[in-house]
């Protein structure tokens, strides 16, 4: 017989154990239910991440192909800029980009999948764009008329729109039957695919880095027959002052159509430079094999040899010793050549560089580096610090060797975007830069060669400087996709 009180106990136990498993039961729906749920977000973040993935492709390939074709404005170096024609080189760059020419895109964004296809085709496909992917529009500065930006639109749609795996299944499990009798309502079409859109602007930027000139050789391989569109576009071992040049730049000021010298001698005179002339002088552009400076320096026959070497490579019939010039950047220190010196003494090396001077060609522009000051002709070390680039055209060559030497030029209409010139407020790649050792940072740029920026009105961009090199550079303004 069972006593009262172990009767209660026994009542109590079961009621305990009897509300356990009944509390288990309840969370077992919560739980099943709560599985469901994270596993159906991490299937939808597939499709999320996905797209993603595909809009951040597109964009890189769109910003690719724009800043690419609007650094072929000019295709040769001694072509005269031309809208119309600008305007037709970038659109046959944009093309190359597609693949449209030679068959090879630039670049690959996620598509599909396509599963007849195999391999990493049937995951990627070429960015493509077509004529209504590009617009060329101008700036709103009243100030800079003849100023214009690119505008390219890279995109996943149609063939190229990426296939959704798990979204679709929101639908088909949310609500009532649709007419096709899966649970759920039907499908929509956008919930299917995804056509991930992206637009970038870019504009004309002061260039901060010209690359090396690319060696003048004839080959039937793609890549160097790439290279070779960049032939030409190098820096002329020719460097002028910013002290006269940021005067002739200043885009507050009309553009000047006189002729200017740019004087290759050691000044005898302390005075300032006149109007109308530019205190310039010879650089040693070619590379030097120490690790203490990246260019050779001007004191010696064989940096004489080098000089030569050169301004060889702008010569319109190529020579078997001719050296293209090395990278030069803002904030490079370079050695410059005293013509008054002993090296040039000698009616023999005088002929030699007044020959090579003479076969640059007349009528066609030319990149020059602009010094921070008036050049240094003293030091052994180089000391003539870049600051910028110009662009001018050439009148005439010097005809006699003497201290009034000089290169007559006159200054660009425009301002445009160059093959082998890139924009930069980052790191510096020469060495020997100036700052570079403690920052690793190019210097600040300076009037002329400060970056655009955007006005006021959130629509323009500031006027460009006169017969500046310019390079590509992402727009400023805000483009709504």
């Amino acid at each position: 017989m069972k006593f009262p009180s172990q009767h209660n106990n026994n009542k109590k136990r079961n009621l305990v154990v009897g509300t356990r498993r009944a509390s288990r039961a309840a969370v077992l729906p919560l739980v099943a239910f709560i599985i469901v749920l994270g596993v159906a977000f991490m299937a939808f973040s597939v499709d999320v991440m996905r797209t993603a993935y595909a809009s951040s492709a597109v964009r890189y390939g769109a910003e690719a192909a724009a800043l690419g074709a609007f650094s072929a404005s000019l295709t040769r170096p001694e072509q005269v800029f031309s809208r119309s024609q600008a305007e037709a080189n970038i659109r046959q760059t944009i093309g190359q980009a597609s693949g449209a020419i030679d068959n090879f895109s630039w670049n690959r964004a996620p598509y599909g999948p396509d599963s007849s296809a195999q391999g990493l085709a049937a995951a990627e496909s070429a960015v493509k764009f077509d004529a209504s992917d590009v617009t060329v529009v101008n700036n709103p500065n009243s100030a800079d008329s003849g100023d214009y930006f690119l505008q390219v639109r890279g995109r996943r749609d149609d063939s190229d729109a990426l296939k959704l795996f798990f979204l679709p299944l929101v639908y088909a499990f949310s609500g009532s039957a649709s007419s096709t009798g899966l649970p759920g309502p039907a499908v929509p079409a956008e919930a299917r695919l995804a056509s991930p859109h992206r637009l970038v602007e870019v504009i004309a930027q002061p260039a901060s880095r010209i690359g090396a000139g690319v060696p003048r050789i004839s080959t039937s391989s793609s890549s160097a027959a790439r290279d070779q569109d960049l032939v030409g576009f190098a820096t002329l071992p020719v460097a002028l002052s910013n002290l006269q040049f940021k005067l002739l730049a200043d885009p507050n000021s009309a553009l000047s159509t006189a002729a200017i010298k740019i004087t290759l001698a050691p000044s005898a005179s302390s005075a300032a430079a006149t109007s109308n002339t530019m205190r310039g002088a010879l650089v040693n552009l070619t590379r030097s094999a120490s690790s203490l400076n990246y260019y050779n320096d001007a004191v010696s026959n064989a940096s004489v040899n080098q000089l030569l070497a050169s301004l060889a490579y702008f010569a319109p019939v190529v020579s078997p010793s001719e050296i293209p010039p090395a990278l030069v950047e803002r904030g490079s220190r370079l050695s410059a050549f005293n013509l008054s010196s002993s090296l040039f003494t000698s009616a023999t090396v005088q002929q030699q560089l007044l020959s090579q001077l003479q076969k640059l060609q007349v009528g066609r522009s030319y990149i020059f580096p602009v010094l921070a000051s008036d050049p240094n002709f003293v030091s052994a070390s180089p000391s003539n610090e870049v600051v910028g680039f110009a662009r001018l055209r050439l009148l005439s060559t010097p005809v006699v060797f003497d201290q009034s030497i000089a290169l007559t030029v006159m200054l660009e209409p425009d301002s445009v975007a160059l093959r082998n010139a890139s924009f930069a407020n980052a790191a510096a790649v020469v060495p020997s830069s100036a700052s570079s050792s403690s920052t690793g940072l190019l210097p600040a740029p300076v009037a002329p060669f400060k970056a655009r920026v955007l006005l006021p009105d959130g629509l323009s961009i500031s006027t460009r400087p006169h017969s500046v090199v310019m390079a590509p550079s992402l727009s400023p303004r805000v483009m709504v996709n």
